[in-house]
């Protein structure tokens, strides 16, 4: 497993982690792209408060962490380290203007039009801008599990559920898994959990942890 950290600034920070939880997945994407690019553009660093990991394995993951709250996602492209950081989907180029062009498409009021022929024109009369692969890496990430996990340390919600007389319906130290409203759960934890710990919960390298039921 390598894993490469880099402090979250600017408007990736804000993106990350808005006052809002994260509920759609095209806000995750965009996060996404605009991590890849930060990746590329930005020296790792050995500590921070803000993280943004990339632990590149098998399957590899990115992991957003600050104080209480990180998320993790399945990073959907292959990762060459040396002599540089590059990222490519089937040798398809994952660089600054497919990132760009990406980034277009999940931003435009196209993207939430009711017909298919209204999200599809606009595309169609860009197509002369994008390469030619375009539409092979758009679909991989409308298509991919994004394996969206989350981590709380969620005080409020505790004494909430406390001052109804069950705290355990909203533990402090918690996961949510699954991003959309509908199937997400929770996992309650003992203590809090350190970004380093959150990496290890998620490496299938690793012996698995065991739930007691």
């Amino acid at each position: 497993m390598k894993k490469l950290q880099f402090e979250i600034l600017g408007n990736l920070l804000n993106q990350a982690f808005p006052k809002q939880f994260l509920k759609d997945r095209r806000d995750l994407l965009i996060i996404l792209l605009e991590a890849c690019r930060f990746i590329l553009q930005n020296q790792p660093v050995k500590h921070a408060d803000n993280l943004l990991m990339l632990v590149v394995e098998d399957t590899s993951r990115l992991f957003f962490c600050m104080d209480k709250k990180m998320y993790s996602i399945c990073f959907p492209f292959h990762v060459e380290l040396y002599p540089s950081i590059q990222f490519d989907l089937d040798d398809i180029d994952i660089d600054s203007m497919m990132i760009s062009n990406l980034c277009t498409v999940f931003n435009s009021k196209e993207f939430e039009a009711k017909s298919i022929y209204d999200f599809v024109t606009p595309l169609l009369e860009l197509e002369d801008q994008f390469s030619k692969d375009f539409w092979r890496v758009l679909k991989h990430l409308l298509t991919y599990e994004i394996g969206y996990i989350r981590y709380d340390d969620d005080i409020e919600g505790f004494r909430t559920a406390a001052n109804v007389g069950n705290s355990k319906l909203h533990p402090r130290y918690h996961f949510d898994v699954n991003l959309s409203q509908q199937v997400a759960f929770k996992i309650g934890l003992d203590k809090q959990l350190t970004p380093d710990k959150f990496v290890e919960f998620l490496d299938d390298t690793k012996c698995r942890k065991i739930i007691k039921v």
